[in-house]
């Protein structure tokens, strides 16, 4: 009964262990993300586009914004942002589509990904 009984206590705490250490992970890859992108995306139909993403978090909940790298550019508001261990994946709007990217860690301050899986994206973070 003993062994029983020591068997489920360290279950239990290898358990809690493992759901620690998501988190942390998880954290850190918020934190990786969180702040400004220059990103560019090639093979787009009207050429390759210089980007300016930020993700951000307000009220406890991930989000952010897209725009052109142009000055005075509209930013579209990310509608949904999915963070995943080693990527981060953003939804939202432009003239009618929806549009999605994915953006994975690489070295550093970079990433690389894809928009709508077609279209390469690189960049690096903006040093504020």
């Amino acid at each position: 009964m003993k062994k029983k009984i020591n068997t489920i206590v360290m279950v239990v705490m290898a358990l809690v262990f493992i759901a620690i250490e998501s988190n942390a992970q998880d954290q850190n890859s918020e934190q990786f993300f969180l702040g400004k992108w220059k990103i560019m995306s090639y093979g787009l139909p009207q050429g390759d586009a210089e980007l300016l993403v930020t993700f951000e978090k307000k009220d406890g909940k991930l989000g952010g914004k897209i725009s052109t790298g142009e000055e005075n550019a509209e930013a579209m508001a990310f509608t949904k942002v999915e963070l995943e261990e080693n990527s981060i994946t953003a939804y939202y709007t432009t003239q009618g589509y929806d549009v999605y990217f994915i953006l994975e860690k690489e070295d550093g301050n970079k990433v690389k990904g894809t928009m709508m899986d077609m279209f390469d994206m690189e960049g690096e973070k903006v040093k504020e």
